[in-house]
């Protein structure tokens, strides 16, 4: 199990219009939606090969965190994203959640 330091989730948007989700000094490209589960994958998988991945349920509250990132979090978002994905704006926070492992 990880700590939350940096309070709930956040889903952000990029360049592309793009959901991504900021929890925990990582952020997250969401993968796949199913009807009760959103799968996101760390988005430093292509760089760096890491293989951080977590997922949550439609309102974007934290259900399970499936592995562990090969790098430290980071406190800037915008050095957590692809250089071409810098943030557009906030959406919204999630509320409560919820950490199974």
């Amino acid at each position: 199990n990880q700590t939350n330091t940096q309070g709930p989730p956040k889903i952000l948007i990029n360049t592309r219009g793009n959901e991504m989700l900021s929890f925990d000094g990582y952020c997250y490209n969401k993968q796949y939606t199913s009807t009760s589960i959103v799968r996101w994958c760390c988005s430093k998988r292509h760089q760096r090969g890491c293989k951080g991945r977590l997922m949550t349920n439609l309102k974007y509250q934290i259900v399970r965190e499936v592995t562990e990132h090969n790098h430290p979090p980071s406190n800037d978002p915008k050095s957590r994203m692809p250089w071409d994905h810098y943030l557009s704006g906030i959406l919204r926070p999630a509320t409560s959640l919820s950490m199974n492992t």
